[in-house]
């Protein structure tokens, strides 16, 4: 058996609370109670959309009736059950994974996400964060930066608000020496857009530069960061759980990320210019960066890493090969990778030009 257990739960998704309602106190008492095989096997947890108990009565009911064959008297007994659990357990829960290096998390805003975030960041294993957000968060602090030391942080769908673009500055900076892969997938809502909210701040809808993401404050302090707790965490998770790392402190110039080897911007929400090139790595001999855009990617990034001299970069995702990124492969050798299309939607042709510049002078200067 010790030979299988880390084949057979070396991952575990939490029971939604409204699909199985006693497996879902059941879940939670169990881990929490630290006896249970994942503390010492799991290294993946899945948290899905729905997985917690919303804290206020939703209006109308989350369910169909029809469905679930529930009257809302039943349904509001299942969550108010449910909530009980989750005080009782959640946080003891997610703390006894001592082993987990991935996490995949769907949050809401009608359930305790800030808490669930919190006990996520104490994690001491965390290498890889995959956060999807849902469409009803608002402009309101989230406490990301808690998390520190990771490798992998993946961001989909968020909203592009000043509280989450400074929430992910601060967890950014958390990991600005050990991140190695950052994808960033705002949701696609604009002007145009047909189901668009009516009312919608305005705000939802602005393009935000990624040297926003990368920067420090505005205002730099001396002093290390001071990232949000919720008060009783340390009461509830037992032992010093969280990770030992360096205080960031702010020191002149932009932020450097020297490990990242991956960087996937999907969206037209995020734009790129001459600022984010100081904030990228240099060339490493084994290193592969990767940029992958959906849309077309501003001029000037593309100008302001052909004239630096020392960011020559093997491997790229790139749609659509604008002329600007092909002059910037133009500029030096080293090549090795090229994507002009993405999986997911299928192949893109270059436009002619574009493609006859790339086959007779990239690729011979690259490989000649």
């Amino acid at each position: 058996m010790p030979l299988i257990e880390p084949l057979a739960f070396s991952s575990v998704t939490l029971v939604r609370y409204n699909l199985q309602p006693s497996e879902f106190h059941s879940q939670l008492s169990w881990l929490a109670s630290g006896k249970s095989v994942n503390s010492r096997c799991t290294m993946r947890l899945r948290i899905f959309e729905q997985t917690f108990p919303p804290v206020e009565k939703p209006s109308p009911t989350p369910f169909p009736q029809s469905w679930e064959r529930k009257t809302p008297e039943e349904l509001e007994h299942i969550r108010v059950s449910a909530l009980s659990a989750q005080r009782n357990h959640m946080v003891a829960a997610i703390g006894a994974l001592v082993h987990v290096t991935h996490v995949i998390y769907y949050p809401r805003e009608t359930e305790a996400y800030d808490i669930v975030l919190v006990a996520l960041a104490q994690l001491p294993s965390l290498e890889h964060l995959s956060l999807s957000f849902c469409s009803d968060f608002d402009d309101k602090p989230l406490p990301l930066a808690s998390f520190s030391n990771l490798r992998i942080i993946e961001l989909f769908n968020l909203r592009v608000l000043p509280s989450v673009v400074a929430a992910i500055r601060g967890m950014l900076l958390g990991s600005s020496t050990t991140l190695e892969s950052l994808t960033i997938v705002p949701n696609e809502w604009n002007a145009n857009s047909y189901w668009m909210p009516l009312g919608i701040d305005t705000k939802m809808i602005q393009v935000v530069g990624l040297e926003k993401f990368l920067a420090r404050d505005a205002v730099p302090s001396a002093e290390p960061e001071k990232k949000p707790t919720a008060s009783f965490l340390s009461k509830l998770i037992r032992g010093p759980r969280k990770k030992v790392t360096e205080p960031f402190i702010a020191v002149p110039g932009p932020p450097q990320y020297p490990k990242l080897k991956e960087l996937t911007i999907n969206s037209n929400r995020v734009s790129m210019s001459s600022a984010v090139v100081p904030h990228l790595p240099g060339p490493r001999p084994s290193q592969v960066n990767r940029i992958k855009a959906m849309e077309t990617w501003t001029i000037p990034f593309w100008k302001a890493l052909t004239r630096e001299k020392e960011s020559h970069w093997c491997a790229f995702k790139v749609h659509p090969p604008t002329k600007s990124f092909i002059q910037y492969l133009q500029s030096y050798s080293g090549l090795k990778t090229l994507y002009l299309h993405d999986p997911e939607d299928g192949e893109v042709i270059p436009a002619k030009g574009e493609a006859d510049r790339i086959l007779t002078v990239v690729l011979p200067r690259q490989h000649g």
